[in-house]
């Protein structure tokens, strides 16, 4: 199922991936209101998510059905700077703290005022 974000004016509109939401999914939220865990019915077999969280929010462990699927670090001003496993990436930020690049080879572009403007998928990831 694909689902699309509501653009400025004169924005292309981008479809962003999401997994199947029928018959429905289920979320799971701790007390904090942070999501832990996802359900998600795709054929007739049950898929599911899990979030770790440290002691301040920050996301330190995805599983998919059980198994670790990425590890999240951080610095001491919670920022991401390291998304994986063994074969993960480096994260890079700008001197605002907005996230300049990602483990799976996107960069992020944001204007004078710190709006998200532009997502560019690398044809070179890790370089």
């Amino acid at each position: 199922m694909d689902f699309y974000v509501s653009p400025p004016a004169n924005k292309p509109v981008i479809p962003a991936q999401s997994l199947p939401s029928t018959p429905d999914n289920e979320y799971t939220y701790d007390t904090l209101d942070r999501l832990t865990r996802a359900e998600y019915l795709v054929g007739v077999q049950t898929q599911n998510e899990d979030f770790v969280y440290d002691k301040l929010g920050n996301r330190t462990t995805l599983k998919h059905n059980g198994t670790d699927v990425a590890r999240y670090q951080h610095n001491d001003v919670n920022e991401y700077t390291y998304i994986g496993l063994a074969s993960g990436t480096n994260v890079t930020h700008d001197n605002a703290g907005n996230m300049t690049g990602d483990h799976d080879g996107y960069t992020y572009h944001y204007d004078y005022e710190n709006r998200l403007t532009r997502v560019k998928k690398s044809s070179r990831v890790g370089v």
